[in-house]
């Protein structure tokens, strides 16, 4: 036991000695970007919440950390930041799961809506981190389910690799005497006594060397020059942060808890400024990201399909996605069994056979529509009736998540024909309806229909 304690106790020193030297070094981080600061909690109102699910519709850009109780590990907080355009305010929102609203309340359902909404198929999550090593903890509080069908961005991962891309292409810079360049970003890293402080690139020769992760605390220094506190990452999480919060513990001064609530949004607001950085540097690793393949459960890292630019920018734009049918995206769906069943397999090349045929020389029109008709008659034959099977569920399954992109949810406890009889007793106008562990999910055509809709419906119609 003794190693095991000098080792912590070293570990320690290092913390608090890198906190001693970093708020020397740096002025202490600074968000760069208006955001205001919301609480979750069981005594939140349902026009907040309305408030919150309103800009999760309007947002596809979302920041995500999260915060457990020290010894006793309890999932405390989920902090959640919509990212909106620079100029713009957006919302940090501090989730307090140790006070949640009860789970038969319409404020929870609520809040089971935001995190639908959020983790929705056009959203990007942007983590410091595995998403999934983050929201496995909270998934005994029902709020939502893994895994999601969002696109994942692990910013830790993508970081290191863009750091030192970063570093190479300044190198090139150097080399061809382009400083000049008012499309290039600088680090600015200070030129401090190596002993301390080490240059970008020893620091990257170590973490790369050593195959050591980047903490969010050092990609700061070393990108904004700003010294982000970390002290408050050991601490009693679950103690109500918010004053509204009646069974709060009431032993912490509201001093500490002001330091911890800044903790928690800084942690999202640094890494969104981090996100913007990166994304700016037109460096092609930053436009890396992680999907989810439901298949084998693990994070798989991939390059971004569409190529573009996907994050918190001056002209920050919705994220489409291809209707390809030979695309394998994680796809929304209600029914939970049914998406872990989905069997995910690669498309077949056929565009790359018929490239590949197309370079033949051509003698003339006869060849060339003999040639084609070979071709199509081959890409049949290939074509078995599972891989058939395969296609036909994949842009079913499609189908189906284009019918909730505008829904309503709602409680219910009847059947399926007695729901649509009532829908027509309202005279509301459905794409689809579906009934899952109680729930009511109903998919309108418009966001019109979903805001008037919303006001007709009351949370006791099905029940």
């Amino acid at each position: 036991m003794a190693p095991k304690t000098n080792r912590n106790k070293r570990q320690r020193d290092r913390k608090a000695e890198k906190e001693r030297l970093y708020g020397e070094l740096f002025a202490p981080y600074e968000p760069s970007h208006p955001y205001s600061l919301h609480f979750v909690h069981n005594a939140t109102t349902c026009d907040e919440l309305k408030m919150f699910i309103d800009n999760a519709q309007t947002t596809t850009n979302f920041v995500f950390d999260t915060e457990s109780d020290y010894l006793t590990n309890f999932p405390s907080i989920i902090q959640v930041m919509f990212m909106k355009q620079i100029q713009e305010n957006s919302l940090v929102l501090i989730i307090e799961t140790a006070h949640l609203p009860v789970e038969s309340s319409y404020e929870f359902l609520q809040l089971k809506q935001l995190f639908y909404l959020i983790f929705r198929r056009q959203s990007h999550i942007y983590t410091w981190g595995a998403l999934i090593d983050e929201l496995t903890p909270f998934l005994q509080f029902n709020l939502f389910h893994l895994p999601v069908s969002s696109y994942i961005h692990n910013t830790q991962q993508v970081f290191k690799l863009w750091f030192n891309d970063w570093l190479a292409f300044q190198s090139t810079l150097n080399d061809n005497d382009d400083q000049d360049n008012d499309d290039t970003l600088i680090i600015n890293a200070p030129a401090f006594d190596p002993i301390i402080f080490l240059h970008p690139l020893a620091i990257n020769n170590i973490k790369r060397s050593r195959n050591e992760s980047w903490s969010i605390q050092d990609a700061t220094a070393y990108i904004l020059n700003q010294y982000l506190p970390k002290k408050c990452t050991l601490r009693q999480w679950s103690i109500g942060l918010d004053d509204r919060i009646l069974n709060r513990t009431r032993t912490f001064s509201s001093t500490y808890r002001k330091k911890m609530i800044s903790y928690a949004a800084n942690d999202c607001t640094s890494l969104a400024a981090i996100i913007t950085f990166m994304y700016q540097s037109h460096i092609p690793s930053a436009l890396q990201c992680v999907q989810y393949p439901l298949d084998i459960g693990e994070y798989s890292f991939d390059q971004e399909q569409n190529g573009s630019s996907l994050s918190f920018q001056v002209h920050l734009e919705d994220i489409t996605t291809s209707d390809d049918e030979d695309m394998d995206y994680p796809m929304a769906v209600h029914d939970i069994n049914e998406r872990h069943s989905m069997e995910i397999s690669n498309a077949e090349p056929y565009h790359q056979q018929l490239h590949d045929d197309n370079v033949l020389t051509i003698i003339n029109d006869s060849n060339l529509l003999n040639d084609n008709i070979n071709i199509k008659q081959k890409i049949r034959q290939r074509r078995t009736v599972q891989a058939q099977k395969r296609r036909n569920q994949k842009t079913s399954i499609r189908h189906r998540k284009n019918r909730y992109i505008y829904e309503i949810i709602r409680p219910v406890n009847m059947s399926i024909k007695l729901v649509k009889n009532k829908l027509k007793e309202f005279g509301i106008n459905y794409l689809n309806v579906n009934i899952v562990r109680s729930q009511l999910y109903i998919g309108l055509k418009s966001h019109q229909d979903q805001i008037e809709y919303e006001n007709l419906l009351s949370m006791n119609s099905f029940v």
